[in-house]
């Protein structure tokens, strides 16, 4: 007998994406509690999310907070259009609070009159708590989906238009194999399902103002700030720069931050609201252990070798002043090497590049010869200038999904077998040795290798 084809159906308050009356998307680093959109004027996004559980197949699509949504239109268009998802499943599994407010049933037989639908379930144990979780996390915007995209009409059509990038994402994530391998048995299986597909009579059904707690419960989770830091975004007069990255900065810094002339305006305070996040810097210990750079040699007079031992090993918290320099020094030695999984990797990523701010990001290759030992990431941020990150191949942060949560370009930077062999002889000393000279010697290298590669690209 055939496995049961689920479906996870969720809806949530999203917790990093927001828009505003602008037309204009904000991607919120920390997440962002509900109350806190208000003050910023920025608009709420509910996300309506399908998947099929455990192998990242997914369809989803953006409201604003306080629309009415049509649950019958997500749900033909899921079944009928996303050739991922194979129709109409056998199980449906919902959240209890939303069979409790909206029809479902009567909705699924406008959709479903020869009853393909097995049956609904509102329990579907861990299983489902990773589907919601991924109704957030999911919907990452890349950045050169849109580059060349001018703002969208209205803020309606800006959602639209994310959802399907998001569709697009999904149909290159699959058909290019960006999958985790060890998923591809599974893959299988469902690709050989015969989709069932939902009727083509489907009426309008009544349109639903979710504006209950439910919907909010994940959001409203995010630890609200206190005084202290800025919401900062990235701003460039340009059409085509309608989609920002909204991070906290220090309330002593300046909105340009730190980076070299070159950063100029790109950076503007939201308002005049200054916020503290929470103190605790979530990975900064393995971004730290990560660094190939010797650290005590650059450690603040105030810093002690002994304090940091000890905050290294977890057993004293920094103050906020130490934890603030210490955050500040990653950005001035940016080189990782070794992350031990991908969310030590993006943790450090995320230190350096104040949570993905860059001007570019590339994997680099050496042409047709594959390192069996590195893979070597590089790129630009305003906080840093270059930076390099070094994965070991094999290793838990060698992931499938670790160019896509660097936000690296899709096309990687070729920098050839010399360059390539060069790098990792380099790159092979430098936790052998632990010396500055060698970590700079490597950076300047990255930084050369990046201007020439990118230079022979637009050639």
């Amino acid at each position: 007998m055939a496995d049961m084809l689920t479906h996870h159906f969720t809806i949530v308050q999203h917790k990093y994406l927001f828009v505003s009356e602008e037309r204009e998307a904000f991607w919120v680093s920390e997440g962002l509690n509900p109350s806190e959109a208000e003050d910023l004027a920025l608009i709420p996004v509910i996300a309506l999310t399908l998947n099929v559980p455990g192998l990242d197949l997914y369809h989803q699509r953006f409201f604003k907070r306080n629309d009415k949504i049509s649950i019958a239109n997500f749900l033909y268009e899921a079944w009928a259009s996303n050739p991922f998802l194979k129709g109409i499943p056998d199980q449906l599994c919902i959240d209890e609070e939303l069979l409790s407010i909206v029809p479902l049933k009567g909705i699924l037989q406008l959709i479903d009159p020869d009853g393909q639908l097995k049956e609904i379930v509102t329990d579907a144990g861990a299983t489902f708590g990773a589907s919601k979780a991924q109704a957030h996390e999911q919907s990452v915007i890349y950045w050169e989906d849109f580059e060349l995209l001018r703002k969208p009409a209205s803020v309606d059509s800006l959602l639209n238009l994310i959802g399907k990038k998001v569709s697009e994402r999904q149909s290159i994530f699959v058909e290019s194999s960006r999958h985790d391998k060890r998923k591809d048995h599974l893959l299988e299986q469902h690709r050989a399902i015969s989709p069932s597909l939902p009727s083509i009579s489907l009426r309008p059904d009544e349109y639903f103002r979710l504006d209950t707690d439910w919907v909010t419960k994940e959001s409203s989770q995010v630890p609200m700030p206190a005084t202290g830091k800025a919401y900062c975004y990235s701003e460039e007069n340009d059409d085509h720069r309608w989609i920002h990255w909204l991070f906290l900065q220090d309330e002593d810094e300046e909105p340009n931050g730190d980076g070299d002339g070159e950063a100029g305006d790109q950076y503007k305070l939201i308002d005049e609201t200054r916020h503290y996040w929470s103190p605790e810097a979530k990975g900064l210990i393995a971004t730290l252990n990560a660094l190939a750079y010797p650290i005590a040699e650059y450690l603040p007079e105030h810093i002690s070798s002994q304090a940091l031992r000890s905050f290294m090993k977890g057993r004293v918290p920094l103050s906020i002043t130490m934890t603030k320099d210490l955050l500040r020094l990653v950005k001035t030695l940016p080189i990782v090497i070794y992350p031990k999984t991908i969310e030590e990797c993006t943790a450090a990523f995320g230190h350096i590049t104040r949570h993905g701010h860059c001007k570019y990001m590339f994997e680099l290759t050496g042409g047709e010869h594959a390192s069996h030992e590195f893979r070597f990431f590089a790129g630009n941020a305003p906080t840093s200038g270059p930076f390099f990150i070094v994965i070991q191949v094999g290793s838990m942060a060698d992931d499938p999904m670790l160019k896509s949560a660097l936000f690296c370009k899709e096309d990687d930077l070729d920098i050839g077998h010399a360059g390539f062999a060069a790098l990792s002889y380099w790159v092979e000393k430098l936790p052998e040795f632990n010396i500055k000279g060698i970590c700079t010697l490597v950076l300047d290298m990255v930084e050369k290798m990046l201007h020439a590669s990118m230079k022979g690209r637009k050639n």
